[in-house]
């Protein structure tokens, strides 16, 4: 892992929300996907960042979308279109 990329992509994150645990729909606009497409995924057990529910709520952590942003960065470099 490269740690240099992950750790912009956390600060990043972390200035612009200013917090640890993002609400799912801030973690689904991020990755780019509709927040009713993240429920769907979470039901079926494939979405693709560990989640929290607190209070009735869906959240991610801050972390979590970092490396999964990064990952998915590194694997478009791997295999450009």
């Amino acid at each position: 892992m490269d740690s240099t990329t992950h750790e912009n992509s956390l600060e990043t994150l972390s200035r612009r929300y200013s917090r640890s645990l993002l609400p799912l729909s801030m973690a689904a606009r991020e990755i780019g996907i509709k927040l009713r497409t993240a429920h769907n995924q979470i039901s079926k057990g494939v979405f693709p960042l560990p989640t929290i529910l607190r209070d009735r709520r869906r959240y991610v952590h801050v972390e979590d979308l970092a490396g999964y942003i990064d990952a998915l960065r590194r694997t478009s470099m791997e295999h450009p279109r």
